[in-house]
């Protein structure tokens, strides 16, 4: 195990575009390939409704995450089918997405990547952050970092990631399925309590 000293967790902006070609293929690679366009982290980082943050060990790009603020939920519906209502009036965060190179897991740069996107989100004064956890048959998913975080889990749906994967196919390293055949759990954390 690495030191956690070892590592630097810090936002990333438009002048890391740098690391922009390694954070994509990480998010490809572990995500499913062709997921994350060209210009995503462009768009991520000059977004001022989104945060990105990555984990450097030295200078080398070894992990990203994505928080955005939210204001639209048909993602979120096929997990409960009222949600568009019921956050309507509340300032939503999302954890979009993260993901930690493969040689530098079981080493707590998730949690340390996503307490940064929390840091954010509650700066943003959000009433909500929502999440969704890939079950994905892999041995790293973000359900323990969402549980360590105090998120509770909601609903699962099985085959979540089908119709996407339909409408922009993408392989999928889980179910190494082509459409993706993976199911997800919505977690949520309340922040205005």
């Amino acid at each position: 195990m690495t030191d956690n000293r070892a590592f630097t967790i810090r936002q990333m902006t438009p002048d890391d575009y740098q690391f922009f070609p390694a954070a994509l293929e990480l998010l490809n690679r572990t995500q499913g390939r062709d997921i994350f366009g060209p210009q995503y982290m462009d768009e991520r980082t000059s977004d001022p409704d989104s945060f990105a943050v990555g984990a450097f060990a030295g200078a080398e790009l070894v992990g990203v995450g994505i928080a955005r603020l939210i204001n639209e939920f048909e993602y979120y519906e096929p997990f409960d089918s009222n949600i568009s209502s019921a956050l309507k009036d509340k300032t939503v965060g999302s954890f979009s997405t993260l993901s930690v190179h493969e040689r530098f897991r079981r080493q707590g740069l998730g949690r340390r990547l996503s307490q940064k996107r929390l840091e954010w989100l509650r700066k943003c004064k959000c009433d909500v952050v929502l999440g969704v956890s890939w079950a994905s048959g892999l041995a790293h998913t973000s359900n323990r970092v969402f549980t360590a975080l105090g998120f509770t889990p909601g609903k699962t749906v099985a085959n979540f990631y089908h119709e996407a994967s339909v409408k922009h196919p993408f392989s999928c390293p889980g179910c190494q399925s082509s459409p993706c055949r993976c199911s997800a759990t919505l977690y949520r954390l309340d922040l205005s309590r």
